[in-house]
């Protein structure tokens, strides 16, 4: 059994990744809001595969049947967002994230081209201190100076980086997840369908 396998992308129509806040607070009758934050911002990913053929279902079948319900963790990408909105970039060579603030909600990163623009929406990953893949898009539209650097403010909030390993991945970037109940997976003539939920692994 393979701790953050690849998962498979065949036949996915829907991959709805959803924003979890941690947050418990009051509400007054004037408006005004107290929020506390009790746990750490993820992500949960809503899938709905149709496959075409008994093989892709097999593949994604005995994919989710490994995962040996929450015991093991998977990785992914945003299946369907995946690349930036910039169709000039092809490849991440090169790109490498220099700080993080959790503070502030960014990361800075180097090596982009002179001038690129970062889109609402685009998505990066990079691997954490603790050896984990942390994985946010862009809050807000930003712009590389011209020595390639820029700062973007992302969510979630960044976690402490890899001490080595600083590459940024925006091309089919990942993270880890783990499945959140039982996986739905009929097998009917002429119907080959897979729906299952997943909730993102903060480390």
């Amino acid at each position: 059994m393979s701790v953050r396998e690849l998962a498979p992308y065949e036949g996915v129509i829907s991959a709805v990744w959803t924003p979890r806040n941690v947050q418990t607070g009051h509400d007054s009758t004037s408006g005004a809001v107290t929020v506390l934050e009790i746990g750490t911002p993820y992500w949960e990913i809503e899938y709905e595969i149709d496959c075409i053929d008994r093989e892709t279902f097999d593949k994604w079948k005995m994919f989710l049947l490994r995962r040996q319900g929450r015991a093991i963790t998977f990785i992914t990408w945003p299946i369907l967002r995946p690349r930036p909105r910039d169709e000039s970039v092809t490849s991440d060579a090169g790109i490498d994230l220099d700080s993080i603030s959790e503070a502030n909600s960014t990361i800075t990163v180097s090596g982009l081209a002179a001038s690129q623009p970062i889109a609402k929406g685009d998505f990066f990953s990079y691997r954490t201190a603790a050896n984990g893949y942390w994985i946010g898009t862009a809050t807000e539209a930003a712009t590389a100076d011209g020595s390639g650097d820029a700062t973007i403010t992302v969510w979630p909030r960044p976690r402490a980086a890899h001490a080595t390993v600083r590459e940024l991945t925006r091309i089919r970037p990942v993270g880890e997840f783990r499945l959140i109940g039982e996986p739905r997976m009929p097998e009917e003539v002429g119907n080959y369908s897979i729906r299952f939920s997943a909730r993102q692994v903060i480390v």
